[in-house]
């Protein structure tokens, strides 16, 4: 198939030649109520035009909405020309928006052609105008007036045309040839002979694949060129298959033509693949791996492998099964070290051809294979020392095992085993024999070595010696009774690994329960969910890193008592009744009131002695021994022993 930049049309070139001595024409194409206007020239970089219609009554203008001119932005025409990008590109042979521009709207033969192949490109170069109002069979005429940017007008053209719609004429003798996954067509279309009604251009190929449906394959323009016979190759099919084809051709404007004769092929492959290159054989895990280009056939579907001890030796096939062309390579397990193979590899295609073997490539096999790794590497800790067990490997020529340990989990790891260790167990004590210090860490690896000192990959594990030693318990540890509530506050403990430290309350014969929790210390908490006249103990306990819970630090009892005292009695009265005094008085109002204490004296200002033994609970007293010289306070008492104020002090009336 030809690129379109090799593509010299003989019917743009005749329509630019007929119109030599005419600066300015067009040419038209019908298709349904559609009429196509298509300038032979681009109009000039400051120049537009506008189309009219003849009508009864004079022209009218169809270009309502903005005269037509060419692109002059290479970002604007490239955003035009959408998917025929790649075609104009090609055409005119560059990448440049620029350069491709320019040639679009160049008033030479190649500015033409490209306006002419693709709708886009006219539009483009601002030849191509389309009247959507047209009734087939009737005839119009239109003028065209170019005008600067401006508004003054610079040239005009008018002609008269009948609207007929002309359907190209159906390509013949269409004829196919079978290739290695491709056909071939080759059809004949007349050559144009100069008439402006033959503007057939472009072919479509259609496809149908045994009984289906037919397609359109062509995702390229197919151009009609007088100078070369028509045809198409056909890519990248599928063999064994029947394949029908029909071709038809179409004009700028989207008239499509008849189909041609249909033709039928079935596509057959003879032709084995080409030889496979660069065979190349090296030493493997557990055997030989042979190794070969990819072939590049279209059809290839897979190789074999042949293998010889000598050259001129047989060459056996040794796959059981067909391996698969885009795996190119090849394990061979069944060979013995110490000795020398020859291999060679075919391609076979989807037909079951088989190439020829490539050139034979030799290898002598050396023992150089690793054994397996060991397995299930565990490990436990009896007294600070560290016993690790793996699982065997299973190499033949197994010789021991390399014992490697480091401090870091990155870096080389030091062998901490001079010779290869014999069996599956093994204990580290350490340097002093004595084992390791609580919370060390220690990053383990074991691998395999054989008789050759082939050594296996590693198998490793992190040990970690637990911390099982409980941190030391807070300092300055204590509790205090603030009257309302309970200060607690705590140091520090001495362990570096302490974590949180915890806080518990309990009362006498019931069970401690946790109050609060700190990450830090020395800390200190208020507690104010507790009741006046309660003994409590509190205690607190430090968790370190690894979860040890120090012994308590534990406060003696804690009574919670209260220092406000309550209100002062008021209203006390005082009388002589049957030669003894009584006393009366309003009740004191406080949450934690126990009673009231008596007090006389002698004098108004002078000492007052306390009557009751126990606190009296009434709002009245009898003194027995009173009289009217008497004085007298009373103050009340409430349950944590805090006595009130008096409110006056009173004799008897």
């Amino acid at each position: 198939m030809k690129k379109t930049y090799l593509i010299i049309w003989l019917l743009l070139l005749l329509v630019i030649s007929s119109n030599a001595q005419k600066k300015k024409d067009f040419f038209t194409m019908v298709k349904g109520d559609s009429l196509a206007i298509f300038l032979t020239e681009s109009p000039s970089t400051n120049e537009v035009y506008n189309v009219y219609r003849k009508s009864d009554t004079g022209y009218v203008l169809l270009t309502k909405d903005e005269p037509i001119r060419a692109i002059i932005d290479p970002t604007e025409a490239r955003i035009i020309l959408g998917n025929d990008w790649d075609l104009i590109s090609k055409a005119v042979d560059s990448k440049n928006e620029t350069d491709i521009l320019r040639q679009i709207k160049s008033k030479t033969f190649r500015g033409a052609l490209l306006s002419f192949i693709s709708n886009n490109a006219a539009k483009v170069s601002g030849r191509w105008f389309v009247d959507p109002n047209i009734k087939i069979g009737n005839s119009y005429t239109y003028k065209i007036i170019f005008e600067t940017m401006s508004g003054k007008v610079v040239d005009s053209l008018e002609k008269s045309v009948k609207a007929d719609m002309i359907i190209p004429n159906a390509p013949t003798n269409l004829k196919l040839t079978s290739g290695n996954r491709q056909i071939k067509l080759e059809w004949n279309y007349p050559k144009w002979s100069g008439d402006f009604t033959d503007l057939g251009f472009r072919y479509n190929i259609y496809r149908k694949k045994g009984n289906g449906e037919y397609s359109k394959v062509n995702e390229s323009i197919v151009i009609r060129d007088d100078n070369t016979n028509p045809e198409y190759d056909d890519l990248w099919l599928e063999e064994g298959v029947s394949y029908t084809y029909k071709i038809t051709i179409s004009d700028p404007i989207g008239n499509e033509s008849k189909a041609s004769n249909v033709a039928e092929i079935l596509l057959e492959d003879k032709t084995p693949p080409a030889i496979v290159s660069n065979v190349m054989s090296t030493a493997y895990k557990n055997g030989m791996k042979i190794s070969w280009n990819m072939s590049t056939e279209l059809d290839a579907k897979g190789y074999n492998v042949y293998r010889a001890t000598s050259l001129k030796g047989t060459f056996e096939k040794i796959n059981k099964k067909q391996i698969p062309v885009d795996i190119p390579f090849y394990l061979d397990s069944t060979v013995a070290e110490k000795k020398q193979y020859f291999y060679t590899v075919s391609a076979v295609d989807t037909v079951g051809n088989v190439g020829k073997q490539s050139n034979p490539n030799s290898v002598y096999l050396k023992d150089q294979f690793p054994p397996d790794a060991p397995a299930n590497l565990t490990y436990k800790i009896v007294d600070s020392k560290v016993h690790l067990n793996w699982k065997a490997a299973t190499a033949k020529d197994l010789n021991g095992y390399y014992i490697y340990k480091s401090e870091r989990a990155t870096g080389m790891k030091s062998r901490i085993t001079l010779s290869s260790y014999k069996g599956i167990n093994f204990i580290d004590a350490g340097d002093s024999k004595k084992g390791f210090g609580y919370g060390a860490k220690f990053y383990y690896s074991i691998t395999a070595v054989d008789s050759s000192n082939n050594e296996s990959d590693s198998v490793n594990i992190i040990v970690q010696i637990p911390d099982v030693e409980p941190p030391f318990a807070p300092t300055n540890f204590n509790t205090t009774s603030k009257g309302n509530y309970v200060s607690v506050d705590c140091g520090m403990s001495p362990s570096q690994d302490a974590k949180n430290y915890i806080l518990y309350r309990a009362e006498p014969k019931m069970k401690e329960a946790k109050i609060a929790e700190f990450n830090k210390a020395p800390f200190q908490f208020i507690d104010t969910s507790i009741a006046k006249g309660r003994n409590y103990i509190y205690s607190v306990v430090v968790v370190d890193t690894a979860g040890n819970i120090s012994i308590s630090a534990i406060k003696d009892t804690v009574e919670f008592t209260d220092f406000s005292p309550p209100p002062a009695p008021r209203n006390v009265k005082a009388k002589v009744i049957n030669g003894k005094v009584e006393l009366k008085w309003v009740k004191s109002i406080d949450y934690d009131m126990n009673g009231y204490n008596i007090y006389r004296s002698d004098y108004p200002t002078g000492t007052f002695i306390l009557l009751n033994k126990n606190v009296v609970k009434e709002t009245k007293f009898v003194d027995l021994t009173g009289n009217k010289n008497y004085y007298y306070r009373i103050k009340a008492v409430d349950t944590s022993g805090n006595e009130s104020n008096y409110d006056e002090t009173i004799s008897p009336k």
